[in-house]
């Protein structure tokens, strides 16, 4: 079984594959594969066991230039692996995960992340060396990275101030205690000297926890109490970002897409994935926009955009990437591009309603003890293939099921979309059983 998964490595911290012998193995790797005389930029968020797995991760590298960046988004970590001319950028994060879990994702000189190609190789090289073992690595109290130079995000703080100008408006932003406190704070405060912060007291265990951008609640509430223009919530690296209207409603991540695509000059393309909305193809149609679907991950969003030379591209749950400033999903870059349409024009999320039409959509996660291939699961197969075709004929032709694995945990997602999942609701009882018998 591979060690990376759909970005990068992701796991309970102290569990396979996110133990000091497999990360020691792991550490191994990268050292033969890195240049003589590397530069290595580091990040992480605020889990109390980032700073251990980097200092596994890390602390045998011998006449490498690491560059620790501390506390910072993982867009920040790509950005300024690249402003750095480094030859890997590392972010320790588990992305939306609880605090329990940690994770690693990599990223490439030009700040792009790494290939899926080169993260098989990473993995087949760990798991060919499974007797091999760190010898170097002694425990130190607080894991300091010793050889390590701290560093600030000054080439992606320079960024920012080049492209934006100081917004008045009145906006609340939710930083999910995690990876944007410190600097995105820093930068809230230059850009919005009017805007209202929350989730900023990180204490090590408390990202996600019932806030940022899996748990807007309570920033829809503060965005009401407040008379805000809107609200905007990062998860847990701040690569995500949720908009909040000013009625506390979530704005849907097709119609925020859509919403950035209208803003980008020239642009007359479109990625997204497959569990983007049919209201999203509709819009781009009339618009005479070309939309194209990918598989779920942003990774893949990105390939197709910088394939066909398109601009603008996300999925629905947050991850926006606009290519023609910075190309990596950022949650705060995005932040500050629907502000400041906002301020131009208080109507913008809201004329998004009418241009994007929302249809009915069933979307659940099921936990899984395994992951079998599901055409070899008998009566997951059958129901699948019944709902298909009951999604597909009579009055709803363009009704659509999509049923995988997650590739960061153990769950099973399930996604349905039809203009009325009413008539197919037996249908779709059958999947969910057949689902949690066969594979919980």
């Amino acid at each position: 079984m591979l060690i990376f998964g759909t970005d990068g490595i992701r796991a309970r911290f102290n569990t396979e594959p996110l133990t000091e012998a497999t990360i020691g193995r792991l550490s191994l790797v990268l050292k033969q594969w890195l240049p003589p005389k590397a530069t290595v930029v580091l990040g992480r968020d605020t889990r109390e066991t980032g700073p251990q797995l980097l200092f596994w991760l890390t602390s045998a590298w011998e006449h490498v230039t690491i560059v620790d960046l501390g506390v910072v988004p993982t867009p920040v970590v790509a950005f300024e692996t690249a402003a750095r001319k480094a030859d890997l950028g590392i972010m320790a994060t588990a992305s939306h995960n609880p605090s329990c879990d940690n994770g690693l994702k990599f990223f490439a000189s030009d700040g792009s992340k790494i290939v899926k190609s080169q993260a098989d190789q990473w993995s087949h090289a760990v798991l060919e060396n499974k007797t091999q073992t760190q010898h170097t690595l002694n425990t130190q109290p607080g894991y300091e990275l010793k050889q390590a130079e701290t560093a600030e995000p000054v080439h992606y703080s320079n960024f920012l101030k080049r492209h934006f100008q100081p917004n008045p408006g009145k906006f609340v932003f939710d930083l999910a205690n995690g990876a944007a406190c410190p600097w995105v704070e820093k930068w809230i405060q230059f850009f919005f000297p009017n805007a209202i912060v929350m989730g900023n007291k990180p204490n090590g265990t408390n990202i996600n926890r019932e806030i940022g951008a899996l748990h807007p609640e309570l920033l829809a509430e503060k965005v009401k109490a407040e008379q805000a223009m809107a609200g905007f919530a990062f998860d847990g690296d701040a690569d995500r970002l949720v908009v909040i209207n000013q009625h506390g409603e979530t704005v849907h991540g097709d119609r925020v897409l859509f919403g950035l695509s209208s803003l980008i000059k020239n642009n007359k393309h479109v990625v997204t994935t497959i569990l983007a909305g049919l209201g999203l193809e509709e819009a781009c149609k009339r618009c005479g926009l070309t939309l194209s679907r990918t598989a779920v991950g942003d990774q893949n969003v990105l390939f197709e955009m910088l394939k066909s030379g398109a601009l603008v591209g996300g999925e629905p749950s947050g991850h926006f990437i606009s290519a023609d400033l910075f190309a990596a999903g950022d949650g705060f870059l995005n932040a500050l591009r629907v502000a400041s349409a906002i301020t131009k024009q208080a109507s913008f999320l809201t004329n998004l309603i009418d241009l994007v039409p929302l249809y009915p959509q069933f979307e659940q996660a099921y936990p899984v003890s395994m992951k079998p291939p599901l055409n070899r699961q008998k009566r997951i197969a059958i129901a699948l293939t019944s709902l298909e075709k009951a999604l597909r004929s009579g009055q709803n032709p363009s009704g659509r099921v999509i049923l995988r694995y997650s590739g960061t945990e153990m769950k099973i997602r399930l996604f349905i979309e039809a203009k009325d999942l009413a008539p197919f609701q037996k249908n779709i009882d059958n999947l969910i059983q057949a689902i949690q018998e066969e594979l919980q």
